[in-house]
């Protein structure tokens, strides 16, 4: 990211502080990445401009997203029936969210015979099989959540950590992942704790984070509410919103006890587009200087009195417009580039996504229903943005030659799940009976590693991997849902012939 983009968003973040609303002092809860039917529910309610702020950057604060929602001139009788009694649902569950007190507590299992290894927003098991307990208090100045997770895994790809360094992490039988404590101060939430995030706009993955790669302990800092600036100067911003974290990267890795710091200012200068701006850094760790000036050395993208700082950074910016017909044929586009590298202070040799999208209300199906189609590619392209000549470059994207590990956690890329060199198109549908069952059908195409060398953890040699499935989710008592689905797979490895196969998967969540 430029030296000016920066520059743009400290001086943002010290402005407001000094303007901060101070009477946002209930507990600041957060609406989870992982599940697609609530995503569709607030994109929905947010196309239909009844939820102002933006929703690119989850985990969506809840009082933003309720605060957000107008009162005012908004009469449900006008609304259509199923716009109507989500909009009604919506508040009435994101009200009880931040009512004082102990939330029912989360009982889940999961368990599936394969694992997919091309994670997009909707959440599948991570491992073979995994449970949690999961309990959240919210009382009037701050909002705890334990969160204990149990593991089965046979993911063993640690082991290769004794051949290739660049190699991380292990299997952990016990993790807190997603546990925090989130307290408000003023317009701002800091949280320390591990959350998983996503940042785009897309569905089956975001180019710089994604929750395909374990919850990062750390802490963040967040603007509460987005509503818009007061002064008129600022004001044609619209809602915004900065989120700032700062998370330790495991001890098991090439450069160890790492760090990662990413920001992301998102702003909505009209209803129908949203902007989002990010930057994300890996600097410091054993053997690296580690030092606050050396962190503004990589923030500011200098190398220092000494000319040895080294920060892997990436960064860019992504963008989706909503139709204004929304009536006859509501649809949207959006798209993601990601730089991983710098020319002339800007982004260069971008990763891109871009994607479109429709929904709408089918009556003989009694639910609302959204279509996506998404192509992302993650072999380095358009060295200068300002010269936009398309070269391809190999072994970039997600990779250092300090950080040698890579842009990844345990593993797993932190951006796109395809990890590096690769690219995936796919198509999925979804719907949202009005009975509480929630449909979702899905293909995708992945060209993994296509030239076949580099550091690719899904696929260090190359793989072509398609993948066709299906999922559904309901209650099937007070208090307990289920979700089931399988998919089928062609995986395709160099100098190999092609292997069919598949899997199924079953949850269970139960609420006390």
């Amino acid at each position: 990211m430029s030296r000016r983009i920066t520059q743009l968003l400290t001086i943002l973040l010290v402005s407001t502080t000094t303007i901060a609303e101070a009477d946002y002092w209930d507990s600041g809860s957060w609406i989870d990445t992982g599940d697609a039917r609530m995503r569709h529910r607030m994109q929905f309610l947010g196309d239909n401009n009844l939820i102002k702020a933006p929703l690119t950057t989850w985990p969506l604060n809840t009082v933003d997203v309720y605060t957000s929602m107008p009162t005012h001139a908004i009469d449900p009788d006008r609304l259509s029936p199923h716009l109507g009694a989500l909009y009604l649902d919506s508040r009435e569950l994101l009200k009880s969210g931040l009512e004082i007190g102990l939330s029912p507590i989360k009982v889940n299992i999961s368990g599936t015979t394969e694992t997919d290894p091309i994670r997009g927003f909707d959440d599948g098991p991570r491992d073979k099989v995994n449970g949690y307990v999961d309990g959240t208090y919210t009382g009037k100045y701050a909002t705890g959540r334990l969160k204990l997770w149990g593991i089965y895994s046979d993911d063993e790809r640690y082991k290769l950590r004794e051949f290739i360094p660049a190699y991380m992490g292990e299997t952990n039988e016990f993790r807190f992942d997603e546990s925090y404590l989130s307290v408000p101060l003023g317009n701002w939430v800091i949280t320390p704790g591990a959350q998983t995030r996503w940042w785009g706009p897309g569905w089956d993955g975001s180019l710089i984070m994604s929750n395909n790669a374990r919850a990062l302990p750390g802490v963040s800092l967040q603007r509460q509410s987005s509503r818009p600036f007061e002064t008129p100067w600022l004001s044609w911003i619209g809602p915004w919103s900065l989120t700032m974290f700062h998370g330790q990267l495991e001890s098991e890795r090439f450069v160890p006890d790492a760090y990662l710091f990413g920001m992301r200012f998102t702003f909505k200068p009209w209803e129908t587009v949203e902007f989002g701006l990010t930057r994300n850094s890996q600097w410091g760790g054993d053997g690296q200087p580690s030092s606050l000036s050396d962190f503004f050395d990589v923030f500011f993208n200098v190398s220092g009195e000494d000319k040895n700082t080294v920060g892997n950074s990436l960064a860019g910016f992504d963008v989706r417009w909503r139709s204004p017909f929304m009536q006859n044929a509501p649809f949207a586009v959006y798209g993601q580039m990601i730089g991983e590298d710098e020319f002339s202070y800007l982004p260069a040799k971008f990763l891109y996504q871009a994607g479109a999208e429709t929904w709408g209300y089918y009556d003989k199906f009694k639910g609302s229903y959204r279509f996506y189609l998404e192509y992302s590619n993650t072999v380095s392209a358009f060295d200068d943005i300002l010269n936009p000549e398309f070269n391809e470059t190999f072994n970039i994207a997600y990779n250092h030659h300090v950080y040698r590990s890579g842009y990844r956690y345990q593993n797993d890329v932190m951006g796109h799940s395809i990890d590096s060199d690769s690219s995936m198109i796919s198509v999925a549908a979804m719907l949202d009976q009005d009975n509480g069952m929630f449909w979702k059908a899905w293909f995708k195409y992945a060209d993994l590693n296509k030239d076949e060398t580099g550091f690719n953890t899904i696929a260090p040699i190359g793989r072509k991997l398609s993948l066709l499935g299906v999922s559904m989710e309901t209650s099937i008592a007070k208090n307990y849902r289920i979700k089931v689905g399988g998919f089928l797979t062609s995986d395709r490895r160099p100098n190999r012939s092609t292997d069919t196969g598949g899997g199924v998967f079953a949850s269970l969540t139960a609420a006390f």
